[in-house]
């Protein structure tokens, strides 16, 4: 089996900032969730956005469920995932 750290696409010297495949050590920025709540007399709207890469259909049940309590819903609610590895700098 290949090493799951084994240079992909033949490349053989990479650039100082390129952290391929490295394991994570420590803690450099904390994950952070960022909410908006908008309201008006007769309607709520729940805008969150959590700094990781993706959201599972299961996140988001176990989530609603913990909002139901505060009256949101499916409705209401839009979760949102603002970590990429497509931007500048990434492979």
């Amino acid at each position: 089996s290949l090493d799951r750290r084994q240079l992909p696409f033949g490349v053989s010297k990479k650039p100082p900032f390129l952290r391929l495949f490295r394991s994570a050590k420590g803690v450099l920025d904390p994950i952070r969730v960022k909410v908006m709540y908008l309201k008006r007399p007769d309607k709520k709207l729940l805008f969150i956005g959590l700094d990781v890469v993706g959201i599972t259909k299961s996140m988001r049940i176990d989530l609603l469920e913990k909002l139901k309590s505060l009256g949101f819903d499916t409705h209401n609610v839009i979760i949102s995932a603002t970590h990429t590895h497509s931007g500048p700098g990434a492979l």
